[in-house]
C-alpha cells in the first residue's frame, strides 16, 4: 500500500472508509491504491444519469445527430399531452457522452437544431414547445418539453408518433382512430 508521509494511501478511492478503518486498526480492509489514470478514469465514468432510466416522460440521445429521433419524441411528448425532458449527450444506459462545449458552441448548437426545427415537415411550431438547458459543463443539454394545451393532434412527416413507455411509436392506420378519440375524449 503506498501512502504519503502522514499515513494516508494516496488516490485511495473512499477516503471515509480508510479514515474509518485506520482509528479502527482494522488494516485488512485496505485495497491497492489507484493509479492516477485508474482515478481519472473512474471519475470520467461516473454519471447522475445511469441511476435514472428512460420512461415516458425522460429520453436521452448521444448527440444532435440524432436531430430526426430528438424531434420525434418532442412530437410524440406533445401527443400525448405530457411534459418531458430530452437530454442530450447521454446515451441509453445514462454515461455522459457530449463534449465540453464553449458558450459560443452552446449557442451554434441550439441555433442549429431551431433552424431544423422550423424546415420540417410539421403541423405546429414546435420551436414554441422547447428550451434548453445546459448543464455538465455543457456536455449536456436538457430539452424542456412543454406541456401542449391546444388540442392539437401533431405530425412529423405525414406521421403520428406517440410515446409508450421509453418508446416513440408511429401509429398504423388502425390505431389511428383509437388514438383520435382517445386524444379528444369522444367515447
Amino acid at each position: 500500500v503506498e501512502m504519503n508521509r502522514n499515513g494516508k494511501v494516496l488516490l485511495y478511492p473512499d477516503h471515509q472508509l480508510y479514515h474509518k478503518n485506520k482509528v479502527l486498526g482494522n488494516t485488512s480492509l485496505y485495497t491497492k491504491p489507484l493509479t492516477e489514470s485508474e482515478a481519472v478514469s473512474k471519475k470520467k465514468e461516473f454519471s447522475p444519469y445511469a441511476k435514472v432510466s428512460e420512461s415516458e416522460t425522460l429520453e436521452y440521445k448521444s448527440s444532435f445527430a440524432e436531430r430526426d429521433k430528438i424531434i420525434e419524441t418532442i412530437v410524440a411528448l406533445r401527443n400525448i399531452k405530457k411534459a418531458g425532458t430530452i437530454i442530450v449527450g447521454v446515451d441509453n444506459d445514462g454515461n455522459i457522452r457530449g463534449e465540453k462545449r464553449t458558450e459560443q458552441q452552446r449557442i451554434d448548437a441550439e441555433t442549429d437544431f431551431f433552424n431544423t426545427i422550423r424546415q420540417v415537415k410539421c403541423n405546429v411550431k414546435l420551436e414554441n414547445y422547447i428550451e434548453f438547458d445546459w448543464r455538465d459543463d455543457g456536455r449536456t443539454c436538457h430539452i424542456t418539453v412543454k406541456r401542449a394545451f391546444d388540442n392539437k393532434v401533431t405530425y412529423f412527416k405525414d406521421e403520428l408518433i406517440v410515446r409508450s413507455g421509453a418508446s416513440n411509436i408511429t401509429l398504423k392506420s388502425e390505431d389511428f382512430e383509437r388514438f383520435i378519440i382517445d386524444f379528444y375524449n369522444l367515447n
